[in-house]
């Protein structure tokens, strides 16, 4: 949350709130995605129009990463000239976790007064989510390093047989296909980051967050099932990267949103 919103932020020169972010003392989010607009900018319905000069939100925006403990709320709303950015403090707070632990909210607005950012915001939004974006795919990389190397521990520990279970050719061949995933995962990433600041930049960040979600996925699911009964335990930490994996493949459009990006 405090990536996308900072980029935001220093592209609309709101240089104090920046600072305050950068040294730790805020923290900032976008408001974006909605029932109606899960995770395009196609559909958004939160409206914001002038009231005696001042700027008024109305709408709900919905599973905000981020929300609950945010201190600046940035919130895309149509306007009449397009979609606009505004730096708003939510009328409610429905805050919620996801599978993953991590914080989310329902966040409100009803005659909310916002300081507009940008009136016609839409490409340096979009610009913002596919940083994001990349930003998710490293992630799920490292967090897939993480538990295939806890994985492969594992199974050098657990006997079955009177032997590791490591030794059993089967599962030796499951770990492999989880490292060649990684490794694939891992050259997308760093090709999508190579095109970032060119013209190619939504295609090969769709295609890398659709083959990231995928592989995140797998390799969450193969790393459970290996594990056996304390995969899925709550004091075990190769369950939290699981958790996380998979829900890495939903956040800023899951791999059938990145198919429709492409094919758009």
């Amino acid at each position: 949350g405090n990536l996308i919103a900072l980029r935001l932020l220093a592209a609309c020169s709101a240089t104090d709130h920046v600072t305050a972010v950068v040294a730790g003392h805020k923290q900032a989010t976008l408001a974006v995605y909605e029932a109606a607009s899960p995770d395009t900018l196609n559909d958004i319905e939160t409206r914001a129009a002038k009231s005696n000069g001042t700027w008024l939100l109305n709408g709900t925006k919905t599973a905000v990463y981020g929300g609950p403990s945010a201190d600046l709320v940035l919130a895309v709303a149509k306007t009449d000239s397009g979609l606009g950015l505004f730096l708003v403090a939510p009328s409610s707070v429905d805050s919620n976790a996801a599978i993953d632990g991590g914080g989310i909210a329902n966040i409100s607005f009803s005659d909310a007064p916002a300081e507009c950012l940008s009136e016609n915001a839409e490409q340096v939004v979009e610009a913002a989510l596919d940083a994001g974006r990349l930003a998710l795919c490293a992630e799920a990389v490292g967090a897939a390093d993480v538990l295939l190397e806890m994985t492969v521990d594992y199974l050098k520990q657990r006997s079955q047989f009177g032997q590791p279970i490591a030794t059993f050719q089967a599962l030796q061949h499951r770990v492999v296909d989880m490292a060649t995933e990684i490794e694939q995962a891992r050259s997308m990433t760093i090709l999508a980051a190579s095109k970032f600041d060119t013209v190619e930049r939504m295609r090969f960040l769709a295609m890398a967050k659709n083959l990231i979600g995928r592989v995140a996925t797998h390799i969450g699911e193969e790393a459970t099932q290996l594990h056996g009964g304390i995969g899925m335990t709550w004091e075990y930490g190769g369950a939290h990267y699981s958790k996380r994996l998979i829900m890495l493949d939903h956040q800023l459009g899951d791999r059938y949103n990145q198919i429709n990006r492409l094919l758009a």
